[in-house]
């Protein structure tokens, strides 16, 4: 018999001890916290851009949070933007979902739009701007990566009804 199937008859032992089970896999598994991050556009379809109280290097940027046990993803996001900001949002679509090399993060990244609210001052949030994508403040680079990814580039249209002169 071989070392895996011992192990996996042990495991259906255990399966008597769901409790045993779950401590066993959360001892031998990676744990990560899960974030939700949002590129947010307004009805002008610029750029909303919140500036963090906390943060130093890069004050402006996507807003987002962390994810609560048993919460679906699209309602955090709309749970912490209302929170951040008084702003209300919607979710549009999922565009990624990033996991941090070093830090033990996994990031769900949405496109949302604002669809109502008025924005309040929070301890977290002190100010929120509007942007096109060619006039961005300093983000983190990662960040300023996920906006552009939400403007695809237009598609070039090339007409070859023309003829070269030689």
């Amino acid at each position: 018999m071989s070392a895996v199937h011992r192990l996996l008859r042990i495991w259906k032992f255990l399966g008597r001890w769901p409790a045993l089970q779950r401590f066993l896999l959360r001892l031998l598994n990676d744990s990560f916290m899960i974030g939700i991050v949002a590129v947010v556009l307004d009805q002008q379809d610029r750029v909303v851009l919140f500036h963090h109280s906390y943060r130093r290097r890069f004050p402006w940027g996507l807003p987002g949070g962390w994810l609560r046990r048993g919460e679906e993803p699209d309602q955090a996001l709309i749970r912490e933007i209302k929170e951040e900001t008084g702003l209300d949002a919607e979710i549009l679509r999922p565009l990624t979902a990033i996991a941090e090399p070093v830090k033990p993060d996994f990031e769900v990244i949405y496109l949302a739009r604002v669809i109502g609210g008025t924005f309040r001052p929070s301890v977290e949030v002190d100010e929120i701007g509007y942007y096109t994508v060619d006039n961005l403040p300093p983000l983190k680079p990662y960040q300023k990566e996920l906006i552009l990814r939400a403007f695809p580039a237009p598609p070039i249209y090339v007409s070859f009804d023309q003829t070269i002169a030689r």
